[in-house]
This record gives C-alpha cells, sequence and structure tokens, in this order.
C-alpha cells in the first residue's frame, strides 16, 4: 500500500473507531455504515478500487505503475480499457497544458 493511502486508512480508522460505523474487522459493513451515515450512495471496494485508479491517473501516474499496484500483469492494457475514463473537470484542466507553439510565431 501506498504510503499516503496507509496514512489515510489509519486516520479513518482512527476517527470513526469510537463512534463504531468503521472497523477493520469487517470491512465490507464498515464501508455501508460509512456511506450511510455521511449520506452518500452505498460504495463497495471495486467502487474504491475504480476511484484509487482514477485520482493516480488525474496525478500523473504512469500506467504501467498503477497497473502493478492494482495487480495487473498486461502492463496497463487493462487499466487502459477499463479505468482511463477521466472527469470533465480534470480533463479541460489538462487541455490547457496542450501547446503547439503557435503563440510565438503567430501575432496574436
Amino acid at each position: 500500500m501506498i504510503h499516503e493511502m496507509k496514512a489515510l486508512c489509519k486516520k479513518l480508522l482512527f476517527d470513526h473507531r469510537e463512534r463504531g460505523p468503521c472497523s477493520d474487522q469487517e470491512p465490507r459493513r464498515s464501508l455501508k455504515n460509512s456511506c450511510i451515515e455521511a449520506r452518500i450512495k452505498p460504495l463497495t471496494n471495486h467502487h474504491l478500487r475504480h476511484i484509487f485508479a482514477t485520482r493516480c491517473i488525474e496525478c500523473g501516474v504512469d500506467f504501467k505503475t498503477i497497473a502493478t499496484w492494482l495487480g495487473h500483469r498486461d502492463g496497463g492494457k487493462l487499466l487502459l480499457a477499463r479505468y482511463s475514463h477521466l472527469r470533465n473537470e480534470h480533463s479541460q484542466q489538462m487541455a490547457t497544458k496542450v501547446s503547439f507553439g503557435l503563440r510565438k510565431s503567430l501575432k496574436v
């Protein structure tokens, strides 16, 4: 588990331990209870895996590394096919990074 994710999981377990919805002993029920408490649509471990992969892509982690973290042995092919959709906000931010060098040669 990457360091930042491990720290987040420990924080979430610690923050909720006294209230009871989060337990490392019963992760499915803990996740369900946490969603109920947060008043959000129920999530599964698969949803969390998908969110993690998408967030890694949005943060610029290369596909091969993410594929390795997820246990894929295909060098990122499945990851590209399954997880490469991006949120519109991120897509728009990435579009601002594309340059064709025209500003220097064109007087606008």
